[in-house]
């Protein structure tokens, strides 16, 4: 099967529109609202979506002046982002059963790269040790306790393996990118500037307030004197 077959052909549009970065995080938040809601309530996205477009500007595209919604308000904008994530396969709009609560369903295909967008932008830590140690642990406790699982384990073990190598494969992209950056800045005064200049600011902002309280207390005592001799 294709990928077009499953995915719609503008599917990927909203991430290449003058409004890309609005629509990322709007998708951020229905993803966050889909590991935490069995039902997503379409009130409750709207909501979402009108505090994230606070302060922001969002451009009409082709189609969003025939909505019947305001565009010039949060709520009308949020509407139109809704709207087009249904024109362009993302999500659907259903009502619970029996209810006149309308929800939204994520398409299947969306959630996969709702995970990697949120993927791609967190700061997480790999944990290449416990990979190994759970792949260890697996195949030993089958071999020593119950022989009868061993084909289990072996899955498992091979799941565990299949994952290290590629968070291993992506460390090692990962690093030559970072290689790359470092070879193209060769301009060294530049780099030292930078440096020293986040150096600067951390000291500033850290040392220089510590010194002043831990200077105030040596001086205050002679300064003090100073003064009630004048006053007599």
């Amino acid at each position: 099967m294709k990928v077009f077959e499953i995915i719609p052909a503008d599917f990927f549009s909203v991430l290449v529109s003058p409004n890309r970065e609005i629509y990322t995080d709007a998708l951020m938040k229905l993803y966050e609202m889909f590991q935490t809601e069995i039902n997503i309530r379409l009130k409750s996205f709207l909501a979402e979506l009108e505090i994230l477009l606070e302060d922001r500007e969002y451009i009409l595209e082709e189609g969003d002046e025939a909505a019947d919604a305001e565009p010039s308000s949060l709520r009308g904008k949020a509407r139109l982002i809704v709207r087009r994530f249904v024109k362009t396969g993302w999500i659907d709009r259903e009502f619970l059963d029996g209810s006149f609560t309308e929800i939204i369903i994520p398409n299947s295909y969306a959630i996969t790269v709702m995970r990697m967008l949120r993927e791609l932008t967190a700061e997480s830590v790999a944990e290449y040790d416990s990979l190994v140690f759970s792949t260890y642990s697996a195949l030993n406790q089958a071999y020593t306790d119950s022989r009868d699982r061993m084909y289990e384990a072996l899955l498992v073990a091979r799941s565990n393996t299949e994952k290290l190598d590629f968070m291993l494969r992506t460390f090692y992209y990962g690093i030559r990118g970072y290689q790359k950056v470092i070879r193209e800045n060769t301009d060294v005064n530049l780099l030292l500037k930078n440096h020293f200049e986040a150096y600067k600011e951390a000291l500033d902002r850290v040392y220089h307030p510590i010194k002043t309280m831990d200077s105030f207390s040596r001086y205050a005592g002679p300064i003090r004197g100073i003064l009630t001799a004048k006053q007599k």
